[in-house]
This record gives C-alpha cells, sequence and structure tokens, in this order.
C-alpha cells in the first residue's frame, strides 16, 4: 500500500508564489537535485509544529503582512497525509502564539519562512567558505555585545 497523498490547491499572492520559489532553488541546492515544492513541504512538515517557538510571534505576524496569502496565482500542492497533520497542528500553534487564527497555506508559509530563515543563515556564512561548527561559533562574534565589538557610525 503506497503513502496517502492530500492535495490542497491555493490562490496565492506573488510575494507568495516567489517564496515557494525560492525555498525549492534553496532545498535543491541543499539536497543537489531537483526538487519540488511537495518535496518542500513534505521535507519541512515534521518539525513544522516548533516554527512558533522558534520566531518570536511579531516576526511571523510581519512575515504574513510583508507576503501575503491569498491572490490571484493558483499553486497545487500534493504532500503526504502525515505532512498535512503535521502542518494542521503547527497551524494551531501559530494561531496560538500570534493571537490571531491562520488558514493551512498561512502556516505554509511560516514554514517556508521558517526553511528561509535557516538556509539563508547557513548559505551566507558557507559563502565565505566556514564550515557548519565554524559559522556556529563565527555568528556567537556578530552578536552586538560580543567582546571587542564596536559600533561605527
Amino acid at each position: 500500500m503506497g503513502i496517502e497523498k492530500n492535495t490542497f490547491r491555493f490562490d496565492v499572492s506573488e510575494f507568495y508564489f516567489r517564496l515557494t520559489t525560492e525555498c525549492v532553488r534553496l532545498h535543491s541546492n541543499i539536497c543537489k537535485s531537483y526538487t519540488t515544492i511537495n518535496d518542500v513541504v513534505n521535507d519541512r512538515a515534521a518539525d513544522a509544529i516548533n516554527v512558533a517557538k522558534k520566531h518570536p510571534p511579531e516576526y511571523i505576524r510581519e512575515h504574513l503582512r510583508l507576503i501575503p496569502t491569498s491572490g490571484d496565482i493558483p499553486i497545487e500542492i500534493i504532500i503526504e497525509e502525515t505532512s498535512a497533520t503535521h502542518i494542521d497542528s503547527a497551524s494551531k500553534s501559530i494561531s496560538a502564539a500570534i493571537g490571531t487564527s491562520i488558514e493551512f497555506a498561512d502556516a505554509l508559509s511560516v514554514i517556508m519562512f521558517d526553511f528561509m530563515y535557516e538556509a539563508n543563515r547557513t548559505e551566507v556564512l558557507s559563502k565565505i567558505g566556514l564550515t557548519l561548527d565554524e559559522a556556529r561559533s563565527y555568528r556567537k562574534l556578530l552578536k552586538p555585545d560580543a567582546p571587542g565589538s564596536k559600533t561605527i557610525n
């Protein structure tokens, strides 16, 4: 018996659409093979419940303001049923964290925001040739209160 799949269709904003394509690009580069938005969502869904804990509520609200979900670009995703269940749970925890109800497509947007946040943090530091451990150490140096740091006006 195969894995049960769920199909979702949304009409999204241009910004949302661009977020999906950027996530696919980053995910493909990480996997070193061509992937789809379905792959991105299935890969990220298991950790989706933690998204609301990883980002301050105001960041999530601002993301949803800047990247509105509704628009006129139709997209379709086909994901594993377990992924859909994880995203439903994440939607509830995100709603509780930000104090307003969100839809499934909004939860997907926040999950993609989380992926972009993680991928860009690593990508920027790896572009200068740091390993993951070196990047973690270097991030500590970038904190404003790190010893020896000075503010340049």
